[in-house]
């Protein structure tokens, strides 16, 4: 067994984090052991004294690694890589920073586009489009800044309502800019104004897919892992240096079982005493961990795939699987509790936008229109709700005797469900509406009926599964 690094006990870590880690000599007369464990975003780290800072190299690299993944690789690079310093390796900032340079590019262009509209000589028709466009942009620009503002507030709790909320946002923001760019087709235009405005409408609309697709990858690497920094520490008393030993790899993902710290106690045994046999107990000890730690990490992995599989018969996959694949240790590679998580997770989505809707309804300022638009989509929620909760319910008194019988009902439900989430959108169709708030409100109704198509397809791999079925 070769030592991993050999570093003094004051050099710090030399830019070796998570293989090495200081251990400096205690007051005590014995040394005090720092065990580090990073997430994985976190792997390439060089440190000064208490402060940690990424490698300015690691960071470009991984903004071009990044932005490989997206649509329009080139501008993604170009427009992120001078913010380099705060994306640092982070999943979480590079997708924020997409969304702000995002928002940026269609606030200018929209006051760009105001300013343009009032100028003289433009043709009737020029005029109209440039209104429907600032109007569409404003759209954009409010649906942008609300997703910034959630993902601010992203918790373990929350994280797949808020990335479908995200999601669903930012795919309406590419919409409004694609409806604004459409009205600049035909002859009818001046060339050059429709060349200028269409120019600037094509870069936001990708700039915003390019932030889609790095939200994406967001929510597919935000499981983040922990790792292990050291192994086993022992000290060379002639040299007072310090060294360290490692068996496996130190990347090696530990999933939701969280870091392992060795027993002080344990660890400062190994390294005080001469006796073998402690020594021994020690590498056993973690010997042991790392294999239940690799048992661990199969079995997730496996169930990750089955959800990523699973997923890919829906009409959303993506979707699927980011909403899903957070509940992967729940789920396991189970059919029945796949189909039960996208209930759970549809549930809960219909009725917290119920509860904004009821308490936007009773806004001042709201016209007649919208107000009962608003009253009457509470009223489809509610029938929703009650829908997929009786559904979850009944799956879960599910019996070989009575499976036909209960899957007929819940994909009725189920069914029932997706209409009323239609019927309460269609409510909000229109010019007459409040564009920010049809908007949004539609925004979130449109999510809802996604995921719960996607359950109602989980739910028919379920019925005819041949297990359950016998």
């Amino acid at each position: 067994m070769q030592p991993l690094c050999k570093i003094d006990d004051s050099a710090g870590c030399q830019g070796k984090v998570p293989t090495c880690a200081v251990v400096p000599k205690g007051g005590n007369g014995h040394d005090s052991i720092w065990l580090y464990s990073w997430p994985r975003e976190r792997a390439d780290v060089r440190t000064t004294g208490s402060a940690a800072t990424v490698n300015p190299q690691s960071s470009i690299e991984f903004i071009r690694t990044s932005c490989s993944t997206t649509t329009y690789p080139r501008l993604c690079y170009t427009s992120l890589s001078i913010h380099s310093r705060t994306i640092q390796t982070s999943h979480k900032l590079i997708a924020n920073a997409a969304l702000n340079v995002a928002l940026s590019s269609a606030k200018s262009t929209s006051t760009m586009m105001s300013t343009l509209s009032q100028s003289h000589g433009l043709k009737p028709k020029e005029v109209s489009a440039m209104e429907d466009c600032v109007e569409e942009l404003s759209d954009a620009v409010y649906e942008l800044r609300i997703s910034i503002d959630e993902m601010g507030h992203a918790k373990q709790s929350n994280f797949g309502s808020m990335i479908s909320d995200v999601q669903t946002w930012v795919s309406a923001a590419m919409t409004d800019e694609s409806t604004c760019s459409d009205g600049f087709a035909g002859n009818g235009m001046n060339g050059n104004l429709k060349r200028a405005v269409r120019g600037r409408i094509v870069t936001i609309a990708q700039l915003t897919s390019n932030a889609l697709a790095l939200v994406n990858n967001f929510a597919l690497l935000n499981d983040l892992v922990t790792v292990t920094a050291v192994y086993n520490v022992g000290r060379d008393d002639k040299s007072r240096g310090m060294f360290f030993w490692g068996f496996g790899s130190s990347g090696m993902p530990l999933n939701r079982l969280g870091p392992y710290q060795y027993k002080e106690k344990l660890a400062m045994a190994a390294l005080s005493s001469n006796s073998l046999a402690e020594f021994l107990l020690l590498l056993i000890a973690i010997s042991s961990y790392l294999n239940s730690s690799s048992a661990a990490r199969v079995t997730t992995e496996s169930s990750t795939e089955f959800i990523r599989t699973s997923c890919s018969t829906t009409t959303y996959p993506r979707l699927c699987y980011t909403s899903l694949s957070i509940h992967s240790s729940t789920i396991q590679t189970s059919p029945k509790l796949l189909a039960n998580a996208a209930l759970n997770v549809t549930l809960s989505s219909a009725k917290s936008t119920s509860t904004m809707l009821s308490t936007l309804s009773q806004t001042h300022g709201m016209k007649p229109r919208e107000v009962s638009a608003m009253k009457d989509c509470v009223e489809e929620l509610s029938d929703a709700v009650n829908e997929l909760g009786k559904s979850m319910d009944e799956m879960s008194h599910a019996r070989q005797s009575n499976f036909q019988s209960m899957i007929d009902d819940v994909q009725t439900w189920v069914s029932a469900a997706l209409t009323d989430e239609s019927t309460c959108s269609d409510g909000f169709a229109g010019n007459a509406m409040n564009g920010s708030l049809k908007t949004a409100v539609r925004g979130r109704i449109v999510n809802i009926a996604q995921l719960t198509s996607n359950a109602l397809a989980l739910i028919n791999n379920y019925a005819s599964d041949p297990e359950m079925l016998g």
